[in-house]
């Protein structure tokens, strides 16, 4: 049985989920989970993407990232589990004592992605067009709707 809090952090990329999962998690001495270690297919170049399924729900080890973070709570105090997805899961909500959803203006988080880590300039510039096609408005998590 579980005995540790769990908190899901989500919020659309580059709003600041993991830097303030790194954060807390310090201050608390909590395990941190990121939903970006349980995605199912290894990373897809921007240019080569088919459609912007790549980073939906159906490509997340759901099991897996459950499993962990079931295994977490037997073992600590506070888990953190950070990603764009989290709060749409209903067994991972259904453990956690909070949620919390970032919101961040859209050119704010594409400039953040962007300045993440030197790119090559062709990768810079697809990154920038997909960001374009981005179906999350606003800067929220599709994650939200499921709250």
């Amino acid at each position: 049985m579980a005995c540790g809090k769990l908190i899901l952090l989500c919020g659309a990329s580059g709003s600041g989920k993991s830097s303030l999962a790194a954060t807390l998690g310090e201050a608390i001495g909590a395990t941190l989970l990121h939903q970006d270690n349980y995605f199912l297919k290894a990373f897809v170049r921007y240019q080569d993407r088919v459609d912007d399924s790549f980073e939906g729900p159906d490509h997340v080890n759901w099991p897996r990232l459950r499993c962990d973070t079931l295994e977490a709570l037997k073992a600590s105090d506070w888990v953190i589990v950070e990603g764009h997805l989290v709060a749409g899961d209903q067994e991972l909500s259904s453990h956690a004592s909070m949620v919390v959803s970032l919101h961040c203006p859209p050119d704010l988080c594409k400039a953040r992605r962007l300045q993440r880590r030197k790119r090559p300039e062709k990768e810079e510039e697809e990154l920038a067009e997909a960001w374009a096609e981005h179906p999350w408005e606003e800067g929220r998590s599709p994650a939200i709707g499921a709250l």
